[in-house]
């Protein structure tokens, strides 16, 4: 039951076959054994996202960023989380972030930001 390997990969597995509420709960095992794995907070992230609970996204992707500052991928989506919630501001302040990090996905938010 403590395997995080396990719990991770029936996740994708799940979220590859269209399982979202069971992906859902597998990620959140995974962070049950390790709370601090960005990764795992993310792909959670996502697949809430896939699920269309956007609250609940924004919030992985925030713990994704407060266990690894300089994760892209996160910063990219919660600025996109952000737009769902037509929160210009707040996805301009995770463009400046990305300019560093990454300027390809910074780019692709800007141009959704200002679309």
């Amino acid at each position: 039951p403590d395997y995080a390997e396990a719990h991770y990969n029936l996740g994708v597995t799940y979220s590859e076959s269209g399982m979202d509420k069971e992906a859902i709960e597998a990620f959140k095992q995974v962070i049950r054994i390790k709370p601090d794995d960005a990764k795992t907070h993310f792909i959670l992230g996502l697949a809430y996202n896939k699920s269309g609970m956007y609250k609940e996204a924004t919030e992985a992707f925030k713990q994704a960023i407060r266990i690894k500052p300089d994760y892209a991928e996160a910063h990219f989506f919660l600025g996109l989380s952000y737009l769902l919630f037509h929160d210009r501001v707040s996805a301009l302040e995770e463009y400046k972030i990305l300019k560093n990090l990454n300027p390809e996905l910074a780019n692709k938010l800007f141009n959704l930001i200002y679309k």
